[in-house]
């Protein structure tokens, strides 16, 4: 189950949810992460970051015309 974001967290796992799959590029970005293609969404699931890392990552992918449909704490991972 998802956890409300929160600075204070553990080590826990962020997984992002975009719409349709990701082109060579943006995979190569994302190579030291856990990434999955569902139908049409790409997941990704990025190690331990801050509220502030996470916005700007969300900031950036938006900006570069990918539609993020999720983000998620994940704790136990």
């Amino acid at each position: 189950m998802a956890a409300p974001i929160d600075e204070n967290r553990g080590q826990t796992t962020t997984e992002f949810t975009v719409a349709g799959p990701l082109g060579p590029v943006l995979r190569a970005a994302f190579r030291d992460q856990h990434i999955t293609t569902q139908q049409v969404c790409t997941v990704i699931r990025t190690g331990p970051a801050t509220d502030h890392d996470l916005t700007d990552l969300v900031h950036t992918l938006v900006e570069h015309g990918l539609q993020v449909q999720s983000v998620h704490r994940l704790t136990g991972e």
